[in-house]
């Protein structure tokens, strides 16, 4: 069965496996290089709709499937337009909240974020 119907696209693992079966993966990865057009399209996108607040990148604690592409080549970028209470402490319980406005404000932003990125030249 062929799953992609181009020759010209290779897929490969990026992880090795050693003898006893562990993956073996490097211990950091170099984060993705913060390029002009995606902070431009970022900036743009986020003062459309709250043009006071400021754009910052930081790193935050964690864990990403986005090591495995930046392993293999590909720059991976983390962008969230959702607000969260500071004070309710729920990421990724049960019971995790987000506002109902929170929540559209979010969806919007994203449709802005990524056709601003689709017509990045």
């Amino acid at each position: 069965m062929r799953v992609v119907a181009d020759p010209q696209i290779a897929v490969t693992f990026v992880e090795q496996v050693s003898a006893d079966g562990k993956v073996i993966l490097p211990a950091s990865v170099p984060p993705s290089p913060l390029r002009a057009d995606v902070m431009g399209a970022l900036e743009s996108s986020v003062h459309t709709m709250w043009p006071a607040l400021p754009v910052l990148p930081v790193m935050d604690t964690g864990a990403s499937d986005g090591k495995f592409l930046r392993l293999g080549g590909i720059p991976t970028y983390g962008i969230s337009g959702v607000f969260l209470d500071l004070d309710n402490h729920r990421a990724h319980g049960q019971d995790e909240r987000v506002g109902v406005q929170d929540f559209y404000d979010g969806v919007e932003f994203n449709y802005r974020l990524i056709r601003a990125l689709a017509s990045a030249k």
